[in-house]
């Protein structure tokens, strides 16, 4: 079954006990499979495997053999490598998703006839100034800072509560785009 993993920027493992992996590479493991705790771990859906993410390197895996089923990720007896995204064109893609994910937030406040914070709105702007190479860490930092401040105000000022739909809705959304943004990837890459 093919399935999303990350692994941190030195392409070890979350826990660090193992070699780096290299693309084309599989590994079995010794003993029974435990959920979180021994085997090879992965995730059919690319938004669950981020959630566990140790680090930024997005990781296509093929898992084999015995393996448990949870609702957001699996453990398997064996793990391949097919291929990975190196580290720092990783950070910017998931950087780039990041992006792409709160405007979709602010647009729908604003939709919704909340204004959001302006604060939010100059961190998406020098956001993007940065990923075109336009703006320097610390103007993101300064941004980044700004934007928490307007979250924590936004939070306490009112309660959102979406519904299940509305979760499941914009978990597909980010599927389909985090993947059409790998596959871009990749494409331009000549893979």
């Amino acid at each position: 079954m093919r399935a999303w993993h990350f692994l941190k920027e030195d392409m070890t493992a979350g826990r660090g006990r193992e070699l780096a992996w290299a693309d084309g590479e599989t590994r079995t493991c010794e003993g029974d499979l435990e959920l979180c705790k021994n085997g090879y771990h992965a995730s059919k859906n690319i938004i669950d495997a981020l959630d566990y993410a140790p680090g930024p390197v997005i990781c296509h895996v093929e898992v084999t053999g015995k393996r448990i089923n949870s609702d957001d990720k699996l453990v398997a007896k064996t793990r391949q490598l097919l291929w990975h995204i190196p580290a720092q064109d990783s950070m910017r893609l998931l950087h780039m998703f990041a992006v792409l994910c709160a405007e979709r937030a602010l647009i729908r406040e604003r939709k919704a006839g909340r204004e959001p914070d302006s604060r939010s709105w100059d961190a998406l702007e020098v956001n993007k100034k940065w990923l075109d190479g336009k703006a320097i860490d610390e103007e993101l930092a300064r941004a980044a800072r700004a934007a928490c401040a307007a979250s924590a105000a936004w939070a306490v000022s009112a309660s959102r509560v979406a519904s299940t739909d509305a979760l499941k809705n914009e978990k597909r959304w980010q599927k389909r785009t985090l993947l059409r943004l790998i596959s871009d990837y990749r494409k331009g890459k000549g893979e």
